[in-house]
């Protein structure tokens, strides 16, 4: 069933055709369902099984629900629905402010446990009672500017009104120009080949509603954002990309907690800046670039590589004061160009930490200028990684199978009781200290004290 003609966004509802009557009958009470019938992604984990009941359909019924509120792109489909009922990440249910209690009504509906999902349909039905009707503006197509219908042309929208009204009707190869001006709202670029692009030197996106979800939402493929200031006071995400082999130059992010989530893949991140924003970065997807990051003053972590975010490519980082520079808890990411310093009265935790989650990371050119000798410049727990060309003050290894090469520290380079066969080239400093033996080409320390003398 479609809506009226003359509307952009018709609803279609599916077809039936393994529907069946639960307990209209003594045979239905005692004879077994089917498992593993139906449309996997949709279907409850029980359902795979021959014991399950109607609340199989009500946790399919949250799936379509957060499918067509966001609009969820087909090829993550399934590995969203993945996360909200197998990782219990409730914050991937990212849909307009203006209808956040559907968002409530999608996360109890799609709980992995059948006891722990609403009882029945009557239940969905009295909340659903209960909701206050958003305020939401519909446009027939025909009121809508003749410059938004048409295709690959230049679109301009001074407000956030117009910039919704752009974004549905933008075609591949379009360009929408913002003008100075302030966005504010749930912003979703679902298609291909768009142009987003700030005109003017104050292009701003505010988050500063805490009972709102205020941010941009790039889900689409090969779009470019450019030139865009986001400010916050909140911990709401602001900019989330999750499509793929999108292109982001020259952002901005003031203030508040989270800056840009990247989570697709092959994604292109460049001329970055953030100023006292806890998290500017935080990387959970793989094969990405991220070129040219200058920042001042984060209360948390600069770049945060998730797990399993694998092949990406960090370079050219510049800043001072932050609690913690780069966090990688992946494998299989290379980094380079990284400049931290500080100021004698601010206190810093770590520099570079690679964790023990991942592995055979690499950072070339490190340098990190004022640290405190209880400050930690370089962190190495990953195994099989390397670290070259690096001016620190104290850096420590306590991963296995840790290569350093030209790593010079002014105060002690620690080799922990973990770290077996550490191999160090060129390095140089003032002490040595390790636990277990290490292989040294080449080094230069003025004191070197081995497990026996520490």
């Amino acid at each position: 069933m479609f809506s009226m003609v003359g509307f952009g966004l018709p609803v279609k509802i599916g077809d039936f055709g393994l529907s069946r009557n639960i307990h209209s009958s003594q045979e239905s009470k005692t004879s077994s369902l089917t498992s593993q019938v139906g449309t996997q992604d949709y279907m409850a984990p029980e359902a795979f099984r021959n014991k399950y009941d109607f609340k199989v359909d009500l946790f399919s019924l949250g799936l379509v629900i957060w499918e067509v509120v966001q609009l969820i792109p087909f090829h993550q489909r399934k590995n969203l629905f993945d996360r909200l009922v197998n990782d219990k990440e409730e914050n991937v249910v990212q849909i307009n402010p203006a209808i956040r209690d559907v968002a409530q009504l999608i996360v109890c509906l799609t709980k992995k446990r059948p006891q722990d999902r609403m009882e029945n349909m009557r239940e969905v039905t009295n909340r659903i009672k209960k909701w206050k009707a958003p305020e939401f503006k519909f446009y027939r197509i025909e009121s809508i500017p003749r410059s938004f219908q048409e295709a690959g042309k230049i679109l301009t929208a001074k407000n956030s009104l117009e910039l919704v009204t752009c974004l549905i009707q933008a075609k591949p190869g379009s360009t929408i120009n913002l003008l100075d001006a302030d966005y504010a709202g749930y912003f979703v670029l679902n298609k291909e080949k768009i142009t987003l692009i700030g005109r003017g030197s104050s292009i701003l996106f505010k988050n500063h509603a805490k009972t709102q979800r205020n941010r941009l939402i790039v889900s689409g493929n090969y779009n470019n954002i450019w030139n865009i200031k986001f400010s916050s006071t909140t911990d709401n995400l602001s900019f989330a990309l999750t499509g793929d082999n999108n292109h982001v130059n020259g952002v901005e992010f003031i203030g508040g907690q989270k800056g840009i989530l990247v989570s697709g893949k092959e994604n292109k991140l460049e001329n970055v800046t953030a100023t006292k924003c806890d998290s500017p970065i935080q990387i959970k997807g793989c094969n990405n670039l991220i070129d040219n990051v200058q920042f001042d003053s984060i209360d948390d972590c600069v770049i945060y590589v998730g797990t399993e975010s694998e092949g990406n490519m960090i370079q050219n980082i510049f800043g001072i004061n932050m609690k913690r520079g780069i966090w990688c808890d992946s494998k299989n990411n290379k980094f380079s160009g990284i400049n931290f310093s500080k100021t004698l009265d601010y206190k810093c935790h770590v520099g570079v930490r690679f964790d023990r989650s991942g592995n055979s990371n690499t950072i070339n050119d490190l340098i990190c200028s004022n640290y405190a000798d209880d400050e930690w410049d370089f962190v190495v727990y990953s195994s099989k990684s390397t670290g070259m060309n690096c001016t620190c003050n104290t850096v420590f290894v306590g991963g296995s199978e840790v290569t350093l090469t030209k790593v010079n520290c002014s105060n002690a380079l620690i080799i922990g009781k973990k770290a077996a066969e550490a191999v160090l080239q060129n390095c140089g400093g003032n002490w040595l200290l390790a636990e277990l033996p290490v292989i040294q080409k080449s080094c230069r320390f003025e004191i070197i004290l081995n497990n026996r003398d520490i």
